[in-house]
């Protein structure tokens, strides 16, 4: 692939190989499971990050426990004994282990919540030219976390991120361009950064890409992009964008009227807590639209809509 100018910033492929190697005549494996777990080069696969940081972890390799240490605490299944594994490799100096105790301070999880400590981490390891601690710098800097809030600071910092095509940061400086933040507003700018995110099959970025589309904002509009758009985000579970195409399918926008398409997306949605779409289900059966008629099924959704913030969403 040939680099890419990303705001001044050349982005060329990922290396394969590391320059922190595992101590073993085995080739280091925690860059691709750190690029893996982030979606930095290539489409985000957690599961398979998990796996190849597994594998060096069995060769007692310390970046790799750093990385696998992470992929449990980025899953909600983190323990004390990943905690040592981070600890383990944050004091042989790998910056995966940097970034992972930089999240335990940062949301008080397993150790003290200490943002000043948290971004002193990320700084460590944002200068090995670790993507995800680079953008995670970033947004510390955007909210004044633990740190001094500067926007070209962070701005600087999001660039380094996506010269390593760190999805996120695709997402981040679209955000800034598109409103903004820390540099001069360019929607043109805001929207090739997007599809570069779309391009590593990033689910908000193709949701953000499809609500600019669907309500023609500072572009033409077009349903048909907007609906391609929304249902590769819906083939990765993206709760939003399965209640917008659920709409669409039930107001015949774009789509021919389908309810019962309606229906099945707004489950979909509604099973993540989606509060639209609960009370989107709570509307079609208390009215029989789609579904059987079913008052108490109404008042449930209903319910469970308000308990998940639907009057203020």
């Amino acid at each position: 692939m040939n680099p890419l100018l990303i705001s001044g910033v050349v982005v060329r492929d990922q290396e394969v190989k590391s320059e922190h190697s595992c101590k073993s005549v085995h080739p280091c494996k925690s860059i691709e499971a750190n690029s893996l777990l982030y979606g930095i080069g290539v489409p985000q696969n957690r599961k398979r990050a998990l796996e190849v940081a597994s594998a060096g972890v069995a060769l007692n390799c310390d970046e790799c426990k750093g990385v696998f240490a992470d992929c449990h605490f980025d899953d909600g299944t983190f323990t004390a004994e990943h905690l040592q594994f981070a600890k383990d490799s944050k004091d042989a100096g790998s910056p995966y282990g940097q970034v992972v105790i930089a999240k335990c301070h940062l949301y008080g999880d397993f150790l003290t919540e200490d943002c000043s400590k948290a971004a002193k981490l990320f700084s460590d390891a944002a200068a090995q030219e670790l993507a995800c601690a680079q953008y995670k710098l970033g947004r510390m800097l955007e909210k004044g976390q633990g740190v001094k809030k500067d926007n070209h600071e962070a701005m600087r910092l999001y660039r380094l991120a996506a010269a390593q095509r760190y999805e996120k940061s695709y997402l981040r400086l679209g955000a800034m361009f598109y409103n903004g933040y820390g540099v001069i507003e360019d929607k043109a700018e805001a929207m090739r950064l997007y599809y570069l995110a779309v391009e590593q099959e990033n689910p908000d970025a193709q949701f953000k890409l499809a609500r600019l589309f669907d309500k023609g904002r500072n572009v033409k509009k077009n349903k048909a992009e907007a609906a391609r758009l929304y249902e590769l985000a819906v083939a990765q579970g993206h709760a939003c964008a399965q209640f917008k195409l659920g709409k669409m399918h039930e107001k015949g926008k774009f789509f021919e009227e389908n309810l019962q398409e309606a229906v099945r997306l707004y489950h979909l949605a509604a099973a993540q807590n989606h509060p639209g779409a609960l009370f989107q289900l709570g509307y079609m059966y208390e009215e029989g639209k789609g579904v059987p008629l079913n008052k108490e099924k109404a008042r449930e959704y209903l319910r469970c809509a308000v308990r998940n913030g639907w009057l203020t969403y």
